[in-house]
């Protein structure tokens, strides 16, 4: 009988792949290193926006008209941060009930998203729902 190798098993079973290793040159690695600087300088000029804000709002919102609103997202804007609208819509739950008082929780995301020009603060485009793939004859 011919003898055969046997592979190398760890302890799930499952046999170990070799790795290839890569060795660059010095032209390769600086051309790499400069790549790697262009795209982080390329990145660190982007701004960025708060989407969903983490926690309790900062500054407390006095009323539901849009004049209270506007010192409200002021307040916020000072911290340094970037806001949206989006960000901003989700901290008025800590205001309004979405369950108890939902017309007034409504009606003041309705006037954030209505005036986010006049706030100074973008409104994001909302995600597109394509929809589920429908599948036929899956064979069972």
């Amino acid at each position: 009988m011919a003898r055969m190798a046997r592979r190398k098993v760890t302890r799930t079973g499952a046999h170990k792949k070799k790795t290839k290793k890569v060795v660059l040159t010095d032209q390769q690695i600086a051309k790499r290193r400069a790549e790697d600087r262009a795209l982080g300088e390329q990145l660190s000029r982007q701004k960025q926006y708060i989407v969903i804000a983490a926690g309790a709002p900062p500054h407390d919102l006095e009323g539901d008209d849009l004049d209270s609103i506007k010192e409200w997202v002021d307040k916020l804007k000072s911290a340094g941060v970037n806001h949206t609208v989006q960000s901003v819509q989700f901290w008025v739950k800590y205001y309004y009930d979405p369950f108890l008082e939902k017309d007034m929780w409504r009606h003041v995301r309705q006037i954030i998203e209505d005036n986010h020009e006049v706030l100074g603060i973008p409104n994001l485009p909302r995600p597109k729902f394509k929809g589920e793939a429908k599948v036929e004859n899956q064979g069972w």
